[in-house]
């Protein structure tokens, strides 16, 4: 499936994290083979996904606000294992964009896969603002560019209903 496809997909939460400094474990960042040590002023954050296609999805966020860098994956289970499907991000020296590997998919699994991505757009195509984010902002963002929605329930459709 193509990277564009996947990351089109309307996706839901099924539960997620609140921000955390530290390490980051295995399960909220599943392609690292073991807990991460982020450095000092590092936060993330992640949230498991369901979508309609059928596949496990997890939107993985590490963001160091103080210098203004900021990065979303989201991850993809494959049969093999999880593989990062593509990198949202934002740095003073190159705000708002992404990387992806086209070729493959977001099929190569493990650690590798967060590595070998290509930006878009290229950095020499437009000079663009740095956006002002904070970690909730940023975390609107990366819903928004993933095309991750989070279901209010019954109580919410009520109360807009006037019952």
């Amino acid at each position: 499936m193509r990277v564009r496809h996947i990351i089109l997909k309307k996706k839901q939460v099924l539960r997620d994290t609140l921000w955390k400094d530290g390490l980051v474990p295995p399960r909220h960042c599943p392609v690292l083979n073991k807990s991460k040590p982020l450095g000092e002023g590092w936060v993330w954050r992640s949230a498991a996904l369901t979508c309609d296609d059928g596949h496990d999805y997890i939107l993985f966020v590490q963001a160091r606000p103080a210098r203004l860098n900021w990065s979303a994956r989201l991850l993809v289970a494959t049969p093999k294992g999880w593989s990062c499907v593509a990198r949202f991000e934002s740095h003073p020296c190159e705000p708002r964009h992404a990387h992806a590997d086209c070729d493959r998919s977001g099929q190569e699994v493990g650690p590798t896969s967060m590595d070998t991505l290509t930006r878009f757009p290229a950095s020499d195509l437009m000079d663009r603002p740095m956006p002002s984010w904070d970690r909730e902002s940023f975390w609107a963002a990366a819903q928004r560019f993933y095309r991750v929605t989070r279901d209010m329930g019954p109580l919410f459709e009520q109360v807009a209903d006037g019952r």
